[in-house]
This record gives C-alpha cells, structure tokens and sequence, in this order.
C-alpha cells in the first residue's frame, strides 16, 4: 500500500440518524483526513468552551467524540488494486493515534 503521504482519502460522515446528515470530505492523504476529524473535534470543543483560551482533551474523549457518529468511515485508495478500501471507526482511531502520538514526539 502506498503511504499515508499518497493515499487519496475520503471520508463519509453521519452525524446523526437524519440521513439528511449524510455528507463526505474529499483528502489528499489520509494524514489530512485524520487532520480534519481532529480539527473538527478541536472546534467542537471551542463552540462548546467559548470563555476556555485553552482547553484540553484525552484521546479517549476524542474517540468517544468519533463514536457519536452514527456514521464516520473512511474510503482509501489501494493503488495496487486501483480501487478504494472501506476503513471502519477502528481503523479511523488507529490512524489518529498514530497521528498524535507521532506529533508528540516532535
């Protein structure tokens, strides 16, 4: 598979039960898509605090945040198959601690 640098992403979002909820964001990598649902998060949580100038957060209530979803997965294209794989809320989790975990060390 090629790296995270090169696999088109898309993400397919349910917010709630309401179809009408249903939408999708297009990514370049899927390093951006798992940036997008962190800052999708992040400015959950500002609407949320307004006063707060810093609010801070675990990564299980991150999870718990993408857990809400009725629906998040992701499609990420397999070049050697030419075609996209469908990724669940696990897989979407995984790659997000991934993520952080590699941003920490920084």
């Amino acid at each position: 598979m090629a790296t995270a640098r090169t696999v088109h992403t898309i993400l397919l979002i349910q917010r709630d039960p309401n179809p009408k909820t249903r939408t999708f964001s297009d990514h370049e990598t899927v390093a951006a898509a798992m940036q997008d649902i962190i800052e999708t998060y992040q400015r959950r949580l500002k609407a949320l605090h307004p006063r707060e100038s810093n609010i801070t957060y675990d990564i299980e209530e991150l999870y718990q945040y993408i857990d809400g979803y009725t629906e998040l997965a992701a499609l990420v294209y397999e070049p050697n198959q030419m075609a996209y794989a469908p990724k669940d809320k696990a897989w979407i989790k995984e790659r997000i601690h991934h993520q952080l975990s590699r941003a920490q060390r920084r």
